[in-house]
This record gives C-alpha cells, sequence and structure tokens, in this order.
C-alpha cells in the first residue's frame, strides 16, 4: 500500500474473498495472520473471520452486561445455608449491608473477571486506613463468598480473593467478666424495670435478642426455667421487627435461673399482672419488645457509676460463660447452657478466674499440711 502498511487477503473455502480485519505495520504481521486462518482451515475449526469478529463483539457485550452487581444479587437470592435452609433475616441483613455500603460502590459495575487480587488488596487496605477494619473484615468475607462460588460456576478462573487474613479483624477489645459483687452493684445501679433483664443477662447469659423474644408463658417461676424459643431483632434500615428462631438449633434451650434470679424474674413479672401469657417480658415504652438500645443509657450510666465505664451489654453474657465455668460447669453443660453451636467456642469460658484460681491454690496448701513453723 502507499501508505507503507500491508494488507492480507485470502480465497476461503466457502469460495469467498476475506481481508484482515484491519492493515499490517509489517508483512510479517500480514503473513502470520495468514498463517493463523490457513492453520483453522486446515483444523476444520474455520468461519469466516467476519462472523468470528462479530461473535467475539456480542461475548464481549455479555460479559460487559453480567457485571458483578447482577451476580451478586443472584447470588444473594439463592444463599442457603450448609444445611439447605433459607439465612436467617439478620445474616441477609448482614449480607446486604455489606453489599450495599462496602462492596458494590467500588466493584458493582465491573466484570467478574475484571476483579482482580490487586484490586481487592487495595480496596481492602483502605478499611484499617480508615479505623473501620472489623466492617472491612465482613464485607471481604462477603465478596470473597460471592465470587467462590462464580468460580464454582466457571464464571472466573481463580478467586482473587486470596489476602491472607483478610476475614479477620484486630480485636478493638477484649470481652469482660464482672465478679458477682459488680454484677450485683450493676443490678443495683440499674432502674428496676432493667434489673431483671440484667440479672438474667449477667448470671444465665440471654444473648440480647433471646431476652427480647421471651414472652410470659416462656418463663416458668415454680421450676425456675427459661424456655427459649425465638428472638426479636430490629433488621434493616428503617428498622423492621423480625420475629424468628435462635441462632442456632442448640439454641432452643431451657436455661434454670439460680435462686436470687428467680426472685427477681418473680418481682418483675408481678408488675406485669393483667398481660397476656403470650405478651412480651420485656417492652419498650411503645410496647414493641426491647432491641440492644432500649437499656443503652441506662446501662451506660450504671456501667460508670460502678467504675465499669467502657462494658458492653454482650459482656453480660460473657460475664454468665465465666460464672458457670467457675461453678465447675463442663463443656458439654456450657455449650448446652449457652446454646452455642461450636463447642469450641464454650471452650473458650472453661478457664478460672483470678479469684478461684487463689481458691485452689489455698485448697493445695490445704492438700500439703500445715506450714512448717519458723
Amino acid at each position: 500500500m502507499s501508505s507503507g502498511r500491508f494488507q492480507a487477503r485470502y480465497y476461503g473455502p466457502d469460495l469467498q474473498y476475506h481481508s484482515g480485519p484491519t492493515t499490517f505495520d509489517t508483512k510479517g504481521d500480514a503473513q502470520a495472520w495468514l498463517m493463523t486462518e490457513r492453520a483453522l482451515v486446515s483444523q476444520q475449526r474455520w468461519t469466516p473471520p467476519k462472523v468470528r469478529d462479530d461473535e467475539a463483539r456480542r461475548a464481549a457485550g455479555r460479559r460487559r452486561a453480567h457485571t458483578f452487581a447482577v451476580y451478586a444479587e443472584r447470588w444473594l437470592e439463592g444463599r442457603v445455608t450448609t444445611r439447605g435452609k433459607g439465612l436467617r433475616p439478620s445474616t441477609v441483613a448482614g449480607y446486604r449491608n455489606a453489599l450495599d455500603v462496602h462492596i458494590l460502590p467500588a466493584f458493582g459495575a465491573l466484570p467478574l473477571d475484571e476483579i482482580n487480587s490487586a484490586v481487592v488488596r487495595h480496596w481492602r487496605g483502605q478499611f484499617a486506613t480508615r479505623g473501620n477494619d472489623s466492617a472491612g473484615a465482613k464485607a471481604y468475607s462477603v465478596l470473597k463468598a460471592i465470587l467462590q462460588t462464580a468460580e464454582d460456576d466457571e464464571l472466573i478462573l481463580r478467586n482473587p480473593c486470596r489476602l491472607k487474613g483478610g476475614g479477620s479483624a484486630a480485636k478493638v477489645r477484649e470481652s469482660v467478666a464482672l465478679s458477682p459483687v459488680e454484677l450485683a452493684a450493676l443490678v443495683d445501679a440499674m432502674p428496676d424495670r432493667w434489673r431483671a433483664l440484667t440479672l438474667v443477662s449477667g448470671w444465665c447469659g440471654l444473648r440480647i435478642a433471646e431476652a427480647a423474644g421471651l414472652r410470659i408463658n416462656d418463663v416458668d417461676l415454680t421450676t425456675g426455667a427459661l424456655h427459649i424459643r425465638q428472638t426479636a431483632q430490629y433488621i434493616g434500615h428503617p428498622a423492621r421487627l423480625v420475629l424468628g428462631p435462635p441462632k442456632s438449633e442448640r439454641g432452643i434451650r431451657i436455661v434454670h435461673m439460680p435462686d436470687h434470679v428467680i426472685e427477681a424474674m418473680g418481682t418483675y413479672l408481678g408488675t406485669k399482672a393483667g398481660t397476656s401469657p403470650k405478651g412480651f417480658v420485656w417492652t419498650r415504652t411503645d410496647g414493641q419488645p426491647i432491641s440492644r438500645h432500649t437499656t443503652l443509657k441506662a446501662f451506660q450510666t450504671a456501667t460508670a457509676s460502678i467504675g465499669r465505664a467502657g462494658t458492653v451489654w454482650h459482656d453480660l453474657r460473657h460475664t454468665a460463660n465465666t460464672l458457670a465455668a467457675d461453678a465447675g460447669a463442663t463443656q458439654a453443660t456450657l455449650q448446652a447452657r449457652m446454646g452455642h453451636a461450636d463447642p469450641k467456642v464454650s471452650a473458650l469460658y472453661l478457664h478460672t478466674s483470678q479469684a478461684r484460681d487463689q481458691a485452689l491454690a489455698a485448697a493445695l496448701s490445704r492438700m500439703a499440711g500445715p506450714s512448717p513453723s519458723p
């Protein structure tokens, strides 16, 4: 050509002439294209170049249309537990929040195969920079699960979420276990309407959603039993009340109260005389079940007053676990009482407190006999 570029053209099996998709910089480039076409003919894989180009453009269009956002929505709709059951509303809400707030803004518009490890690594690192590592760990775990399913579906060759520790966050604080004396002081510092709730949480280890889901007919003062059958949670934005089963199958259980908790529950339920047996034990001012926010202000004031500022409500469950372990509960007993699905979680509480360790040392001293005279 007068332009100095080279054209390639050949007579195809369809008895038609076919030209290269463009002109070539060198004669060698043009010959290489012709050799490729010749190889397709000899391998009986040949179709007209224009047909192949059109199909390639359509495939690219389909790939661009199959964005992460489209796939993620389908993934969430079809997600089930390992036992094939539907997800709990709180789990769905957690996935939804991670997608809407953190994942889709970063990856939603991208085709699945354009999400690579470098992009994921940079995205995950930004959470730590912003001081929001816990949210980053949760979002990373959701992203990894979605892309693992995409790999299983053979839509991508390899899951790009390969960051070691990406789904873990540095623990911001250690859980606090109150002593029996501190727990009693906390109960005294709480408003009257929340004292029985504080006792049930601190001695029986109910999750706040389990306590919120308790109905009056779930409390048997004769046997001292609490029948844990459901949870009450507020899910989504705006929040809506969702009643459902406990966190796991083991969460459906009977927990027996110590005598002083039975007495406090009896006193409290006496203030609800005339309430339907199906009524909730603890309610907000509007009659709806409580949430973790309902007692927040009172709890913060009470914990500060006993020198335990910074304690959170879930620490009461940790307290109950620790007290039960110190009282001699076995791992199996703890697992049943606390409704743990994983025995490893219960095992975490099979440690002794400082007071119990001191008692053990005293017992060992007694076993050794009287101390020698100085």
